[in-house]
């Protein structure tokens, strides 16, 4: 049965995301990045009017100017509350991306889906997850099937071809483990709640 919002949904997402309206809409969009009270309540609405877009944003998460999405009316986009999105961030929408509580995506971090193998060039698409309380560095390459363990933090500039195991730091092309984190670990979500996690 087909959606009748998805028309909907891709003619706001063009009007909320893409040129000429978005360079007239950044000095508020990020307004919200304060999180005072006038802030909060402008992140509030905007993650509202995100959702009506296809992207399902928790009450408490941020989302920065810029943002790109592809397909943006498939909705397979879930931002967990507490996390931030950073400014010009790409989300490849072909296959499911899901956001822990808590992230730190830095800006210009791709997300993507889809590629083909190299076996027969045949397209495919892959889910993305991202566990709680992670942080990825700007200019991160996230790849398809790619599933990043709570608590990690993936350097600016990395390419994430693999799984990468909770509670570790890693950089590099590709990108690898090279500590661990000790725990507890404790930090501040956006919204500045407290997330701890126990050994």
């Amino acid at each position: 049965m087909s959606d009748p919002m998805r028309p909907i949904r891709f003619i706001l997402f063009s009007i909320l995301l893409q040129r000429p309206f978005r360079g007239l809409l950044d000095c508020l969009w990020d307004e919200g990045m304060s999180m005072n009270d006038w802030g909060r309540h402008l992140a509030v609405a905007k993650n509202r009017l995100m959702r009506w877009g296809g992207m399902a944003v928790e009450p408490g998460a941020f989302l920065a100017s810029g943002i790109q999405v592809t397909l943006p009316s498939q909705c397979n986009i879930w931002v967990n509350t507490g996390s931030f999105i950073g400014k010009n961030c790409f989300f490849g929408n072909q296959a499911p991306i899901t956001l822990g509580r808590g992230c730190l995506v830095a800006n210009d971090v791709r997300f993507l889906t889809a590629s083909h193998r190299t076996e027969d060039l045949v397209y495919e698409a892959k889910p993305v997850t991202v566990g709680d309380g992670v942080w990825i560095g700007a200019g991160a390459l996230i790849l398809p099937g790619v599933c990043v363990g709570r608590g990690c933090i993936v350097g600016a500039g990395s390419v994430v071809t693999k799984d990468l195991p909770e509670f570790t730091v890693c950089v590099g092309n590709p990108c690898r483990p090279v500590r661990t984190r000790a725990l507890p670990v404790r930090q501040n979500m956006v919204d500045g709640r407290p997330l701890t996690f126990e050994a």
